[in-house]
């Protein structure tokens, strides 16, 4: 249901920060991007996770809601089809 959290199958943080101080029972991924307390460079931080989001883009197949018009549209180089308004 779009605007809702009821699928978070393909939700993921870009970043932890404040790892250091996170309770024991919080586990996050050794290969994700983290930091142990507030990062001091928000530049270098945005830039890390842009990286982190085309290397996912790369890998990443569509799946779930119009998954099939999406693949098509990646595989024939076909623009992006608007989606529709929604009523007011």
């Amino acid at each position: 249901m779009p605007g809702t959290l009821q699928d978070t199958r393909d939700i993921r943080p870009d970043v932890h920060i404040w790892v250091g101080s996170a309770q024991g029972w919080v586990t996050v991924p050794e290969d994700a991007l983290q930091y142990d307390e507030q990062p001091t460079d928000i530049d270098e931080l945005l830039r890390l996770v842009a990286e982190n989001r085309a290397k996912a883009a790369e890998k990443a197949t569509w799946t779930g809601c119009c998954a099939d018009q999406r693949n098509r549209q990646f595989a024939s180089n076909e623009e992006e089809t608007p989606w529709p308004a929604f009523p007011s």
